[in-house]
């Protein structure tokens, strides 16, 4: 059943994701899972906006979705999540791009961190 939900989430931002890379290197769709959960990342062509899903896949159908503004830093590969622009000190997500692999951490809770591969179609 879990992971039923995951692919059934995964399936509707199937449409979303780009079939070759012609932005940035954050641009398209990402996913992973960790404890009963499933997390997916669209970002924009130009890299400067996220959209963040998160569902449940302990059976509850339970999915939220919120925009975020990204900040780069592109020597690095690395960026954060901010709701908003600049008003607020501190990031919800931060993100770092290494071996082809977005590693996610973020504020709500302290320690979590998963890994993400980007959904392409061929």
């Amino acid at each position: 059943m879990k992971r039923i939900l995951a692919i059934l989430s995964i399936t509707l931002y199937l449409c979303a994701c780009e079939k070759a890379d012609q932005g940035h290197w954050l641009s398209g769709f990402w996913y992973g899972e960790y404890e009963t959960s499933m997390i997916g990342l669209q970002f924009s062509s130009d890299g400067a906006e996220c959209t963040v899903s998160r569902a449940k896949t302990d059976g509850s159908y339970s999915m939220n979705r919120s925009t975020y503004h990204v900040y780069v830093q592109e020597q690095f590969k690395t960026f954060i999540l901010m709701k908003g622009t600049g008003t607020s000190s501190k990031p919800d997500y931060t993100g770092r791009l290494s071996d082809g692999k977005i590693t996610l951490s973020w504020t709500e809770k302290a320690g979590r961190v998963v890994e993400l591969k980007k959904m392409l179609l061929e």
